[in-house]
């Protein structure tokens, strides 16, 4: 077994328990009896009938409330933990985090640091023993950039997840794009650029390219995009990949533009107190599950 690793600096002090426990309510509600149960939600035909005024109004929220997001990490179902953190290292990436309690472990790797909102983390979580692993056709690759090893930078991880390179990805952050497949990209762009304020980089036939850029200039920001190849058969969501965690500055305030901008379909967790943060549950076009993260209690403190 992995040994446990140091805890993080934003685990040490008054209430720092707080980071590695919202870490764990994430992997709770991924493994809830009722999580295979959620449907693909589709934006609501008054998104698209509203009128441009309209579509106006709610676009300002969603810009003023999620200017600030940072796309943070997803969280991955797999077979065997310890085998895919030996992959992501053998990529150049570390350990971040590692917890091993009974039968549940979980660990997150990645090529910055615990919880600094910089970098883009795999959290890797393990799957009951007797749950049969199912990729279904979520996911197409996971994008890495020319600074990682040649040899480690394609191949399959050892659930089956392809990873490849980027030719003229970003150099800030190994892991440049998560890709996953849709079967409507114009319904997706909606969702991501005008429902939860990310910025479109590029859109052709077949490819949808997405990111979070910060509107304010302090502190840095997270540069992987998340990126939507066009399929034509219907999505298998699978249970490997479980979700992807955006930081939100106000869960609360985000919540009243979704149900203000006509998404309120989208949602199937409303705000939550847990642990000492807050979080939100949101389905996408496609039926894959996000997690509004607060800000406030997912930055670690130093």
């Amino acid at each position: 077994p992995r040994p446990r690793l140091p805890p993080p600096r934003s685990s040490r002090g008054g209430g720092a328990a707080m980071p590695r426990r919202l870490c764990s309510a994430l992997i709770l509600l991924a493994t809830r009896p009722n999580a295979a149960a959620f449907t693909a939600i589709r934006l609501p035909a008054s998104t698209a009938a509203a009128s441009p005024s309209r579509r106006s109004s709610g676009r300002m929220g969603s810009e003023a409330v999620f200017s600030d997001n940072q796309l943070l990490h997803c969280m991955l179902r797999v077979r065997n933990v310890n085998a895919t953190i030996e992959f992501w290292e053998g990529c150049g990436a570390k350990v971040l985090t590692y917890n091993k309690a009974g039968a549940r472990e979980t660990a997150f790797v990645g090529f910055g640091d615990y919880r600094d909102a910089t970098f883009f983390a795999l959290e890797i979580t393990a799957m009951p023993s007797d749950e049969e692993l199912s990729l279904g056709t979520a996911v197409d690759y996971i994008g890495t950039s020319s600074t990682l090893p040649p040899a480690a930078a394609d191949g399959l991880d050892p659930d089956g997840i392809r990873v490849q390179t980027v030719p003229g990805a970003s150099r800030v952050d190994p892991i440049s794009r998560i890709v996953l497949h849709s079967t409507d990209l114009d319904a997706t762009s909606a969702f991501y650029t005008g429902v939860l304020g990310m910025k479109k980089l590029a859109q052709s036939a077949t490819e949808l390219s997405l990111r979070y850029e910060k509107a304010s200039a302090s502190g840095p920001c997270v540069s992987t995009s998340l990126v939507f190849t066009l399929v034509e058969e219907e999505l298998v969501i699978g249970n490997c990949f479980d979700h992807l965690a955006v930081m939100c500055k106000d869960v609360e305030e985000a919540s009243k533009v979704l149900n203000e901008g006509s998404a309120a379909d989208a949602v199937f967790m409303p705000p939550t107190n847990m642990f000492g943060s807050k979080l939100m549950g949101l389905k996408d076009p496609s039926g894959f599950s996000l997690y509004l993260v607060e800000e406030k209690g997912f930055k670690r403190t130093t």
